[in-house]
């Protein structure tokens, strides 16, 4: 059995740690009140997802149509914000870059949140363990909403030279080069991020701050190491954001089972948990 390298089992630990301490959990208070429980279809919440603009009201239609007309300002000064943000760029928001990454990177977060729901499961703390479902499912969807566009976009990464307005410069493919829009990063982040804010932000002022601050910085990651324009990560951190509150909204208490990803660089598995 391989395991993972020092660096990748650190980020791992300052992942979970740093999750546990948004969530303000101890030993003191296991318990938390309107406990809900993420479900295990993924397929219905996102028909659900897509389905939702045929019902959507004007003031949600408003919401949407401002997301795009931000998202099309910010495609217009992509160019301009790359190069700024990289004649800026130095040892220390490189240093900064490599610290908030993970939050936002699948690899590391699908293991860390099955930590937590371990940790919260021992501790008979149920609304943990519904949390880092919850967040799971918010991930897993986001990423698919963001993997979808990638594809269909075929958008360049600042880093190719190739400029923010190069779309299928190599026809259609999965090459990472041309995957840029929009930021997946940012989407898991804010979906993350999202998550926790609405399971424990109303009893703990400091909670979304934290949660959302870490999500940003994720977002400037990706900017800082040249791998997004802003654009790309706007869009990114709306749809991890929209995602995750839909899916929170979807369920307010349920029980079945879920199959959540347990993924290292040597080795990836899965785990089934039955929630009741």
């Amino acid at each position: 059995m391989r395991f993972p390298d020092r660096p990748l089992t650190l980020r791992y630990i300052s992942v979970c740690i740093i999750m546990m301490f948004v969530m303000r959990i101890t030993y003191a208070s296991p318990l938390s009140q309107s406990p809900k429980f993420a479900t295990s279809d993924y397929i219905t919440d996102t028909e659900k997802i897509v389905k939702a603009p045929t019902q959507w009201d004007m003031p949600t239609w408003a919401k949407a149509v401002g997301i795009i007309g931000a998202t099309a300002a910010l495609y217009a000064f992509d160019k301009n914000i790359q190069q700024e943000i990289q004649e800026e760029r130095n040892g220390a928001t490189n240093q900064a870059s490599s610290l908030a990454q993970p939050f936002g990177n699948v690899v590391y977060l699908a293991p860390s949140l099955g930590i937590v729901y371990f940790i919260g499961n021992s501790n008979g703390n149920s609304k943990l363990k519904n949390t880092a479902l919850l967040g799971l499912e918010s991930v897993i969807i986001s990423s698919a909403f963001t993997g979808a566009l990638k594809v269909s976009t075929q958008r360049a990464r600042p880093y190719t030279g190739l400029g923010p307005n190069s779309f299928y410069s190599s026809g259609l493919s999965l090459n990472n080069n041309t995957l840029s829009f929009p930021s997946d990063h940012a989407a898991s982040a804010f979906a993350l991020a999202s998550v926790i804010s609405s399971e424990y932000g109303s009893n703990n002022s400091y909670v979304s701050p934290i949660a959302y601050g870490l999500a940003s910085l994720t977002g400037l990651s990706r900017l800082n190491d040249n791998q997004h324009w802003a654009s790309d990560v706007f869009l990114g951190s709306a749809i991890g954001y929209f995602t995750a509150k839909a899916i929170v909204r979807f369920h307010p208490g349920e029980s079945g089972y879920t199959i959540l990803p347990m993924m290292s660089e040597g080795s990836s598995g899965f785990m089934l948990i039955h929630r009741f």
